[in-house]
């Protein structure tokens, strides 16, 4: 539940953002009025015949899977004194069944059935558009990195970008059984954390002051995210600075540079603070024959630090590799491939919190897209673990990966 001051700003910008549309049916209206959302669905099948003791493994991961991955609805309204404001519902429903892939362990949570349905504000935010240069954003706004990820990876109904889908984001350890692949055994882990989000209660800066060539983003939020109440005065700080370097040359315009860091102190004394560093390297293009083509590089660090004291080897460091690359094989018909790396604590040594937790994931993918408002994708992936197990002689164990296939649907509009 929100808290009260949060509750209170979500009723005030409710209000501003739906007087707009309440004068939207008059001629004389300065407002221009319109619905935003999207939807994905999509239905998994397990494909890993190959993997040891799978009718044990598949507990975790099941055989098909049906995920309302989400369903945003809202309206937004703008006027000609640069003046928008945007109100949006976000419904989810977490998909349970592949949180183990994420963290140090496989929880007994990961075996139950799916949450229901979550209901929460998705945006609430009323923004000024002062000149090319500078526009300033308050509410529940957009973060200032998931959107213009999602934006170069252009295919968010197939997977999360990997900003979004690999935060290694821990508390600090406590004992507890792990589930291997043939034992139980207790060992000291940590929980893993909510994912980022799209948008946070907070207030952003952005703007092209050098037109096409140079874009920024800055932000402080609250740092919980859309659906979480605040647990802390603790807060977040982001900066995005873009590059274009090549913007009025015509096969090179779209070639980009952008360089990202994000700092937050999840309590305000310090005693937990998370750090990412990220850098994005993206090209895309139309060729000659008027289809799209594109590939893009991200590199993201993180630092995690569970308190103020933490040794070296309890201090989390992760660093996350992305490749993706796509083209438009046939008009509106999509080849997309995908490929993150996930590699904590590697600067800490063979003892660090008893796992490596090195991951990967390979998708291969064909998307058509009917229109601008819908498209379907079907997809193959691979999911890998690497883990590093204490007291067995500081052994490297490499499963065998698990395979699924996916059929989704897109819906924005």
């Amino acid at each position: 539940m929100l808290m009260p001051w949060m509750r209170r700003i979500g009723a005030a910008v409710f209000t501003i953002g739906f007087l707009p549309c309440a004068s939207f049916a008059q001629e004389s209206s300065p407002w221009d009025t319109r619905i935003v959302g999207d939807a994905f669905l999509s239905w998994r099948s397990n494909i890993t015949v190959w993997y040891e003791n799978y009718d044990r493994r598949r507990e975790t991961t099941g055989d098909q899977y049906f995920t309302f991955d989400r369903l945003r609805l809202g309206a937004e309204s703008l006027n000609d004194d640069g003046l928008s404001v945007r109100l949006s519902m976000e419904v989810t429903q977490p998909d349970a069944s592949q949180q183990g892939r994420k963290g140090a362990y496989i929880s007994p949570r990961d075996m139950e059935e799916p949450p229901a349905w979550q209901l929460a504000p998705q945006a609430a935010w009323a923004r000024y558009q002062a000149g090319r240069g500078f526009a300033i954003s308050g509410g529940l706004v957009p973060t200032s990195y998931i959107g213009f990820l999602n934006k170069a990876w252009r295919f968010r109904f197939l997977e999360k970008s990997p900003y979004e889908l690999w935060l290694f984001r821990r508390a600090p350890l406590t004992d507890r059984f792990i589930v291997l692949e043939d034992a139980v055994s207790l060992r000291p882990v940590a929980d893993p954390r909510e994912p980022p989000t799209e948008t946070d209660l907070g207030v952003t800066i952005d703007g092209r002051p050098l037109g096409p060539f140079v874009e920024y983003q800055i932000g402080y939020y609250a740092g919980e995210g859309n659906a979480i109440a605040e647990t802390s005065p603790g807060k977040a700080g982001e900066a995005r600075l873009t590059l274009y370097p090549l913007a009025n040359v015509d096969l090179l315009e779209g070639l980009s540079l952008t360089g990202f860091v994000h700092a937050e102190k999840v309590e305000p004394d310090e005693e937990e603070t998370l750090f990412r560093y990220c850098g994005l390297f993206h090209y895309s293009v139309l060729t000659r024959h008027g289809r799209s083509l594109g590939l893009g590089a991200e590199l993201d660090n993180q630092i995690y630090r569970p308190r103020r004291d933490a040794t070296e080897h309890e201090i989390i460091h992760s660093i996350l590799f992305s490749f993706f690359f796509y083209t438009e094989t046939a008009p509106d018909l999509f080849l997309v491939f995908r490929h993150d790396h996930l590699d904590p604590n590697n600067r800490n040594g063979t003892q660090s919190n008893g796992y490596k937790d090195e991951q990967s994931l390979f998708l291969l993918g064909l998307v058509y897209r009917f229109n601008a408002h819908v498209q379907v994708g079907g997809n193959l992936r691979l999911i890998s673990k690497r883990e590093e197990i204490l007291n067995n002689a500081h052994k490297n164990r490499i499963s065998d990966p698990e395979g699924f296939s996916f059929v989704q649907l897109g819906l924005e509009f």
